[in-house]
């Protein structure tokens, strides 16, 4: 194994799954990243791991952000209305 490149299970010191295997790989594909069979780079393994932290930690304060949105919109909604 050349030095430049890892194993997803050697860079996080644990067994992978598929699913993540495929998914590490996805983002490679995206990225136009060169990687040999599930071998990369310490330098985009830790940037695939950065922006999933990025989208993860912030899904539930999107979630809430939008939720509150729609209630505005709706009450909005409501008080433009005649009956």
């Amino acid at each position: 194994m050349s030095k430049n490149l890892l194993s997803l299970s050697d860079y996080l010191g644990y067994p992978t799954g598929n699913q993540l295997e495929e998914q590490v790989a996805t983002y490679a594909k995206i990225r136009k990243v060169k990687y040999s069979t599930r071998l990369y780079t310490k330098l985009f393994l830790d940037e695939y791991f950065e922006t999933k932290k990025i989208f993860e930690n912030n899904y539930d304060e999107i979630n809430t952000i939008l939720m509150e949105d729609s209630f505005k919109i709706q009450e909005q909604e409501n008080q433009d209305r005649i009956f």
